[in-house]
């Protein structure tokens, strides 16, 4: 690694659309790693979305495949589901970690709405200025303090972590944007970057997505992140040019998501089988406007989206069809996949049981019913 990023005014490099793992991580990891060296991916994993936990697992391969001796550990936001799949020993990226799976995987928000802490909480907002009050308060005199303490901890064990790494990777995603606001992600990025500058280890941000990036904190905490990296690529060119908008002047590569370098199971057959009368198609629904969970509040485009879905399946299911229900990001759009069944089933009462299925967020069972569909169905793409 020659070159510190930052260095460079030039503008974003055209795509590499080679096999992007091969050339960009083998020209980025071009430097004199100890014959053991320990090496962490950093990713915000851990959520349920199988797109990330795919770009970690592509990373991972290639670097076993070139460095057998190495150690790699894992960063996530949730290390016991990263341990599980992916049999690397993880440690968190944040001192408090999002329950996703306890928020995002119940049958209904009303379920939640249920409990007596959440109606008891209701209750109280009803004062108005008072709960207002007594809350800022809470966050002023106890919350903040205490959050702060604990960081200042979280901070210390974590340098301890990065005194043991020869190299921190920022393996892909899209992870430079700002949602969930600059604490969240923008300053992750900024404090394990500074945090391997400390340590004096090497850190690279490997085909990256960024955007969106609205908040001025947001933006000042990539910048910095990125400047303080030894090499930075990106996974599309307007990812690049938002990093020029937003005021980065390092140089940049841009190179094809690190996905595409994911190697399937062996023993997985890819001729496709003669063409059947019956096809059992896969529909994955996004939560895309979904007030309840998405960053982007549009119920009714969300209710659009499961409406034409709904009409799309009741074709296919008069066509003499079958449905499989799955989702990639199996806690986030499991609200979902449970409105499009119930559109679906309230749309035509008649409809027998074995006609839709909604797969169980298992990553396994996924992952089967994906190959089902592309290889035994004769589907190429979904």
């Amino acid at each position: 690694m020659t070159e510190k990023t930052g260095t460079s005014a030039c503008a974003a490099e055209p795509v590499n659309g080679s096999w992007p793992v091969q050339e960009s991580c083998a020209k980025a990891l071009r430097v004199s790693l100890p014959g053991r060296s320990k090496i962490a991916l950093l990713h915000h994993c851990g959520t349920g979305n199988l797109g990330d936990d795919a770009t970690v697992k592509t990373v991972l391969e290639q670097i076993k495949s070139r460095w057998p001796t190495a150690s790699v550990v894992g960063l996530s936001l949730d290390p016991r589901d990263s341990e599980r799949r992916h049999g690397i020993p993880c440690y968190a990226i944040r001192q408090s970690v999002f329950p996703f799976e306890q928020e995002w995987s119940s049958a209904s928000p009303a379920a939640r709405r249920g409990r007596y802490s959440d109606r008891l909480k209701a209750r109280f907002r009803k004062v108005g200025p008072l709960y207002r009050a007594t809350k800022t308060i809470k966050n002023v005199l106890i919350v903040r303090p205490i959050q702060f303490l604990r960081e200042i901890v979280f901070l210390g064990q974590s340098l301890i972590l990065a005194c043991e790494l020869d190299l921190i990777v920022i393996c892909g995603g899209g992870q430079l944007l700002d949602w969930g606001g600059p604490l969240a992600f923008p300053y992750t990025l900024f404090k394990w970057s500074l945090l391997a500058q400390c340590a004096r280890v090497k850190c690279i941000f490997l085909n990256n997505g960024a955007g969106p990036l609205d908040a001025t904190l947001s933006r000042w905490f990539i910048r910095r992140a990125l400047a303080m990296a030894d090499y930075v690529s990106l996974r599309d060119r307007a990812s690049g040019e938002l990093l020029r908008k937003i005021g980065f002047p390092g140089k940049i590569k841009v190179v094809t998501d690190s996905a595409w370098g994911l190697r399937l199971p062996a023993g997985i057959a890819r001729r496709r089988s003669r063409a059947r009368k019956e096809l059992v198609i896969g529909i994955a629904p996004m939560a895309y406007g979904d007030s309840s969970r998405h960053f982007i509040d549009d119920n009714p485009g969300y209710w659009r989206l499961i409406d034409n879905l709904a009409e799309f399946s009741a074709e296919l299911l008069r066509r003499g069809h079958r449905i499989r229900l799955f989702s990639t990001d199996i806690w986030f759009d499991s609200q979902a996949l449970a409105d499009l069944e119930a559109t679906i089933r309230r749309n035509d009462p008649a409809l027998a049981a074995d006609r839709v299925v909604r797969e169980p967020p298992r990553t396994k069972r996924i992952f089967a019913t994906l190959r089902h569909l592309v290889y035994r169905d004769g589907f190429s793409r979904l």
